[in-house]
């Protein structure tokens, strides 16, 4: 028995909110574009500065990248104990090294790596060798290496017991070791000026000594900057091993440091660094101006003053959210670029403003832990229909355990952004850097309002209050949802824990949110005012509450107020079921939730409200009256709930792991799942068209339910457990957001674009990889193009099993592929266009308006002659005569005093035009290699062609008198004017005037001086018919010449009914037209030659029976391709249309 294997119905498509990790970014400069390139787990991206968006996404490696470089097209990314070279996306080579690598920096094309066992790998990346290698024995660990300029082979290392080294890495041995930076602590610490040489003083101050955590060269030579693990940064002037002066930064330890190089140095020489804590530091160096008066011992006013401009310039204080890895500006621009080494953000700052401080320019930012809760914006009004016609249909809401909310959209990278909360943080009083609010657990929208008021709630962990959100604008208000009577402190926080927010929902109309509580409790909020509308049950609200509430609800315009003066006191609920009064009796005398609300749902008309708690209950509620109409008591807590508007029916979870599903207008169960997942459920989701349910839980599996049958068609594991689910609202995505994971995970329905069989339930899960980060969709196909014959997926492979594609190998790869024929080849059954440019067969459609249009309105003008007793000439490239340069003069007198003016006069062209002197000296030698040459060897040009086509067709003429083919008429009139002088003109002129004789001619219709001339294509047309390989060469000879010389070819073949042997070549090619036509290939030429062949000889073939046969042919085969090429371009429009309602990834 065959047994079907399942597959998965979601396939991996792109992971989006990874910006970069804790490794330092890498600037690479091509051109006039600046690349970064960071690095995400197992893979890397490289942005564009000027836009920052990511243009290329590596393979993923073995292992988690330590560090990148970019060196030109390379990029070095170090994986364990190897360095892997990229080329663009693909692994080219690799570099190995003894143990783990830690770092990396690129000084030209040369590449300096280190382990962390000390030991340092010089490779020349030009040559790719291996320059030199050394096993450096300090105590401490490499913490920096940089190259000072003009140190040919030297290098800077720097240690974690605060040690500086000079090494020359050619001769492999220690030029120098570093003391004052030693001794500048040492004298901070209240020591001696001096650093003790001693063992016992060097050994007692290395363990209280900082450790160098990164070094920079400066734009001045034998100047780098150092920064240590406590905050302080040195200038160290490496001749005289002296500290030029320092500065303390708050917030830790240096992470990095960078130098200004831009124009604006000059005025403002600024170096930023960075801390642990995520500020960014600018100090100003001090001026040109000052700092060369503080050269002149005798002005102390100046030095002082050069000492008071060496400060603080400014300070990002919140620039990260976390320790920075690496900060850089940009050489030659006012630009800095700065990373987070746990905040998930690359940011790009200017230095525009008048007083030299830098403001955001722009950014790439994610979560910085693992997103929450994730749910696609809109879906409810027609802002938003589910068509994707509107591009917020790609716009995702995500709250992290950061305590941001973010916006990502889908398709567009650059319109991911934070929404912000300084307003409300600014009114509870929460100013601390970096603060935000505690991370959010719910939230709910509605677009209905959302020009008109906030249309985004919010509920915290631990947390009373519910704020309002503008998603418009992206930002908070300062609305605050609460209770009146609650006591809150001096931040607004309610401290009674029952009190706390657990479940949030909005109404579809926009105007109400309802949120529930830890005790149980459920109160209604009016999102215009933020006052409180009543509660669930109505007992929740205290009498002097109530008052309260039905008092404000008497203002006029209060559209309540306004129905009950009109209707009278005895206003019903608006639900539409009668509930009989004993029912009602019995269901208000009980409670609603005894626990902590859940979840809570209401659905499309605004009627009925329905919650779930912890107590077991779900709890239907008249959304008006705040009544209880119904109530469900379950065995076991009731943890998560998810509505379906569309359809009135919600799922509930409970800790037992069953999935139930009701329906909201009978309070019935419609499905119940059990048994599907063997930990707690985590979230639901429901399918745009309400015929899938999905459920994720903490065991990392994902189920997808059917709903109308109740059965399972898929079960899939992930590698980590489902935190929140998405459905797209067109259906088309799945997004997951996983534990420990800061981005979120777009999947594919399969079923979209291939048929996917449920023969039966899965009966053990199947396992599905994670989405990669991909880019757009024109970077993409670029990036295609040179992904041939590369390393496979390492996914399975160790650092030592990586397979690598030698260099030489892809380069004759590459070099065979440009060899191959450009002549596009498909399976049978495909249509294929020529490589010819549009506007040449398009041409031969249109010839005759060509011909038409660019006929002549007048005769051609004859050149004008220049004065007689003034000598002219004709130079090459121009039609016009013009004055002779005096060698042009003298050598034209030379070759007429040596006899050669004959020679040349004979030359002029008819109607008195000169032709060109270069022409005219080499035309018998152009001659002799025409003789000479093979007629089958000599190429022909365009002008040649048509000059001998045109020829062909003079053989034919209808005046009697005319003379034979390639005669030319000998009244030619000679005015060479070389010379003023009368004489010398006169010989030429009789030199040249030799008349000829026209040959008597007794045909209208030929003459008998030749034979009837035919065209090249007659010669392949019957290597045709004998041989049948000659249809290539047919086409490739029509595409050779030039609509006009087309034509020409053609006329040529038949002229006349009478002409037998035309006809026969007729019939050749209306077969030949008949079998490339059945083939398909160069579709939309043929058509043109087709075209053309109808257009010269219809009314010839009409006449002609023994052709009709062959017409008829081509007539059949015409309809068949046509009919195909037809039935291709519909299904390529059915499938564009499809596509095109899919959002843009």
């Amino acid at each position: 028995q065959k047994v079907i294997e399942m597959t998965s119905l979601y396939s991996p498509y792109r992971a989006i909110g990874y910006v970069c990790d804790a490794n330092p970014f890498s600037v690479n400069r091509l051109g006039e574009e600046i690349f970064v390139t960071v690095s995400i787990g197992s893979c890397f991206q490289v942005f564009r500065l000027n836009r920052l968006v990511a243009c290329l996404v590596s393979k993923k490696a073995p292992g988690n990248i330590s560090g990148v470089q970019a060196i030109e097209h390379e990029t070095f990314a170090a994986v364990g104990n190897n360095i892997l070279v990229y080329d663009r996306a693909n692994i080219v080579r690799k570099y190995e090294h003894a143990n783990a690598v830690v770092g990396m920096i690129s000084v030209g094309k040369t590449l300096i790596s280190y382990d962390i066992e000390n030991n340092i790998k010089i490779h020349d990346v030009k040559a790719r060798t291996l320059v030199g290698e050394l096993s450096l024995l300090q105590k401490g660990k490499i913490t920096g290496i940089v190259h000072p300029s003009t140190y040919v082979n030297k290098f800077v290392v720097g240690f974690s017991n605060g040690q500086l080294e000079l090494w020359n890495f050619n001769s492999k041995k220690l030029l120098y070791t570093f003391k004052s930076q030693l001794a500048h602590f040492a004298k901070a610490r209240g020591r001696s000026n001096s650093y003790s040489d001693s063992d016992d003083e060097a050994e007692r101050s290395s363990e209280e000594d900082p450790a160098v955590t990164c070094l920079e060269q400066s734009p001045a030579c034998d100047v780098i900057g150092v920064g240590f693990s406590n905050g302080h940064i040195i200038l160290l002037n490496l001749k005289l091993d002296q500290v030029l002066f320092s500065f303390v930064q708050k917030g830790g330890a240096v992470t990095s440091l960078s130098f200004r190089t831009d124009a604006g140095a000059e005025k403002s020489p600024f170096l930023a660094s960075s801390s642990a804590d995520g500020r960014i530091h600018i100090w100003n160096l001090g001026s040109n101006q000052t700092a060369g008066a503080a050269n002149d011992t005798s002005s102390v006013q100046d030095r002082l003053r050069t000492k008071l401009d060496r400060k603080l310039q400014s300070s990002l204080e919140e620039a990260h959210m976390g320790p920075i890895s690496k900060v850089e500006f940009v050489y030659g621009e006012p630009i800095m670029i700065s990373a987070g080494a746990e905040d998930n953000s690359l940011k790009v700052w200017i230095f525009d403003a008048p007083d030299g401080s830098a403001r955001l320019l722009r950014s790439r930012e994610g979560h910085k832990g693992a997103p929450s809760r994730i749910r696609y914006y809109g879906g409810t009004t027609h802002v938003s229909m589910r068509d994707n016609a509107d591009g917020m249909s790609c716009e995702m809401i995500s709250a992290g355990t950061d305590g941001t909310l973010r916006l990502f959209n889908t398709a567009i990278e650059t319109q991911n952004r934070e929404m912000s909360q300084k307003p409300i943080l600014k009114k509870l009083g929460l100013q601390r850097r970096n603060e935000r609010l505690p991370p959010c657990t719910q939230f709910d929208f509605s677009e209905t309002r959302q020009r008109d008021w906030g249309n985004l709630v919010t509920i915290h962990q631990d947390h009373a209050n519910t704020y309002v959100w503008k998603f418009k604008h992206r930002v908070v208000t300062e609305m605050v949802l609460k209770q009146p009577h609650w006591k809150d402190n001096d931040r607004k926080f309610y401290s009674d824990r029952n009190t706390h927010a657990t479940a949030v929902a909005m109404s579809p109309c926009g105007n109400y949110a309802v949120v529930g509580t830890r005790g149980g409790q459920m109160y209604k909020y009016n999102l215009q005012s933020g006052i409180p509308r009543g509660s669930f049950p109505v007992s929740a609200v205290s009498d002097a509450a109530q008052e309260s509430i039905a008092k404000r609800s008497k203002i006029p315009g209060n559209i309540y107020h306004d129905m009950k003066s009109m209707m009278g006191e005895q206003v019903k609920s608006l639900n539409a079921k009668e509930v009989p009064a004993e029912v009602v009796k019995e269901v208000v005398a009980q409670v609603g939730h005894t626990g902590e609300v859940a979840g809570i749902f209401i659905d499309m008309m605004g009627i009925t409200m329905v919650s779930c708690g912890y107590d077991g209950t779900i709890c239907f509620w008249d959304f008006t009256t705040q009544q209880l109409l119904h109530k469900v008591t379950l065995s076991s807590p009731q943890v998560l709930m998810q509505g379906f508007r569309d359809a009135n029916f919600f799922a509930v979870a409970g800790q037992d792991r069953v999935i139930r599903v009701y329906d909201i207008n009978t309070y019935k169960l419609s499905r119940r799942y059990a048994n599907g997942h063997s930990r707690e459920i985590t979230d639901l989701a429901f399918s745009p068209d309400g015929r899938r349910l999905l459920s994720s839980a903490l065991d990392c599996t994902l189920r997808v339910w059917d709903l109308p049958t109740g059965r399972c068609l898929n079960w899939l594991r992930f590698d980590s457990p489902i935190q929140s689910m998405a459905m797209s609202l067109s259906g088309e995505y799945l997004c997951l957001a996983q534990a420990d994971k800061e981005g979120i995970y777009m999947y594919i329905d399969r079923s979209l674009y291939e048929t996917v069989h449920f023969w039966r339930e899965p009966v053990e899960p199947t396992p599905v990889a994670d989405s990669l980060v991909l880019i757009s969709e024109d970077e993409a196909a670029d990036q295609a193009t040179s992904q041939k014959d590369h390393l496979a997926s390492a996914e399975d492979e160790d650092a030592q099993g990586i397979t690598v594609t030698p260099p030489q190998a892809q380069v004759e790869a590459l070099e065979g592929a440009a060899r191959e024929s450009t002549e596009q080849r498909g399976p049978a059954g495909t249509i294929t266009m020529s490589a010819i440019p549009r506007a040449y067969w398009t041409s031969l459609f249109n010839l005759e308006a060509i011909k038409q249009r660019n006929k002549p309105i007048a005769a051609p003008a004859a050149a004008v002659q220049a004065p007689f007793f003034l000598p002219s000439v004709v130079r090459a490239g121009g039609s016009a005569p013009s004055f002779p340069t005096p060698a042009e003069y003298a050598k034209l007198t030379t070759q007429l005093a040596s006899g050669a003016a004959p020679a040349a006069a004979s030359a002029v062209a008819a109607g008195g035009a000169k032709r060109p002197l270069e022409a005219v000296e080499t035309e018998n030698s152009k001659k002799a290699k025409t003789a000479s040459a093979p007629e089958g060897d000599r190429e022909q040009s365009e002008e040649e062609v048509l000059k001998e086509l045109a020829g062909m067709g003079s053989a034919w003429s209808d005046d009697a008198d005319a003379g034979g083919w390639g005669e030319t008429d000998a009244s030619v009139e000679v005015n060479w004017s070389l010379d003023s002088k009368p004489s010398a003109v006169s010989e030429v002129v009789t030199e040249v005037a030799v008349p000829k004789t026209k040959a008597p001619s007794t045909s209208r219709i030929i003459s008998k001086k030749t034979a009837l001339p035919r065209c090249k294509m007659v010669a392949y047309l019957h290597s045709e018919q004998s041989s049948g390989d000659a249809r290539n060469q047919v086409m490739e000879y029509l595409k050779k010449l030039p609509p006009p010389a087309v034509d020409l070819e053609m006329r040529a073949l038949c002229t006349y009914e009478e002409d037998e042997e035309g006809i026969e070549l007729l019939r050749l090619l209306l077969q030949w037209l008949t079998k490339h036509i059945t083939t398909g290939e160069d579709f939309e030429i043929l058509q043109a030659y087709l075209h053309r062949t109808l257009t010269i000889y219809l009314h010839l073939i009409m006449k002609l029976p023994q052709l009709k046969g062959d017409l008829r042919a081509l007539q059949e085969a015409h309809a068949v391709a046509s009919s195909r090429f037809r039935h291709l371009v519909q299904k390529n429009l059915c499938l564009l249309k499809m596509m095109g309602n899919l959002p843009i990834a």
